[in-house]
């Protein structure tokens, strides 16, 4: 099968599907069949961000990509409200929009520090200079890192820093294939780029379940290979482009009326 930007989205809708559903009928389903639903639902989150990273590379246009991401998250919060809190808009838990969105207007920030500071950096230039810019970005960096993930964390959005830090672990991880060109000669710099973005998505798994003292995130695993041999092309979209986006909040309400009319509640 040939994974490319549309396949890898059907992937990741699907899997988000069968745990939305997993959670919602919850009470109709055997501890069993419970497990299985959730763990197979953990391969969605990685692909959601895999693709933030290769929206922001590919984008020809990153603040109307942002604006969409933030625009849908405030359509689908009321739905989101209503699936996992039983009410219309309350505000202890927000939906995964807003850390996509979060997660990228963070590496928008930082990759745009990174090119202002390489348009300054010029070989032979002034040694004081060349300091002074390479230390106000080493600074900056971490100061955008830890600020989008206290946001996320202070508005508990869904996966709240964690996920933050995921978007980020995969910007950073694909830039590492600039540094391998004997590598990049041999699989081609996609490729390489997939490999390091999959390698980031392992190491999360792995501090996600440490944090929390459970495995429970490494079960999305499935995502890893996805990404690894996703060909980076966009491939032939049979659906609207908007889908992929309107899906969230209309998936989410047709859980809760189903959910209504099935389990009373």
């Amino acid at each position: 099968m040939r994974i490319d930007s549309y396949v890898l989205k059907i992937i990741a809708i699907l899997a988000m599907l069968v745990d939305h559903g997993t959670v919602a009928f919850d009470s109709l389903l055997t501890f069993e069949m419970y497990e299985m639903g959730r763990a197979i639902g953990r391969t969605a989150f990685p692909i959601f961000c895999f693709m933030i990273v290769e929206g922001y590379i590919h984008t020809g246009n990153r603040w109307k990509y942002l604006l969409r991401l933030g625009a849908f998250a405030l359509i689908s919060e009321g739905p989101f409200d209503l699936l996992f809190n039983n009410e219309l808009l309350e505000f202890h838990y927000q939906n995964v929009f807003f850390t996509l969105a979060i997660g990228l207007a963070a590496i928008m920030l930082l990759g745009k520090a990174q090119e202002e500071a390489a348009k300054r950096l010029t070989p032979g230039g002034n040694a004081a200079k060349i300091i002074l810019i390479s230390l106000l970005n080493l600074v900056f960096q971490p100061v955008v890192i830890l600020s989008a993930m206290f946001f996320a964390e202070r508005f508990n959005t869904d996966y709240s820093s964690m996920g933050i830090l995921l978007i980020i672990f995969i910007y950073y991880f694909e830039k590492i294939q600039v540094f391998t060109k004997g590598l990049r000669e041999k699989r081609g710099e996609n490729r390489l780029r997939f490999i390091f973005a999959g390698i980031a998505v392992a190491l999360w798994f792995l501090l996600y379940d440490v944090k929390i003292g459970s495995v429970v995130e490494s079960a999305g695993f499935p995502a890893i290979i996805f990404i690894v041999f996703y060909n980076g092309e966009r491939g032939r979209y049979r659906l609207p482009k908007y889908f992929f986006y309107a899906f969230y909040p209309l998936h989410i309400l047709l859980l809760y009326f189903l959910r209504k009319r099935l389990a009373g509640f």
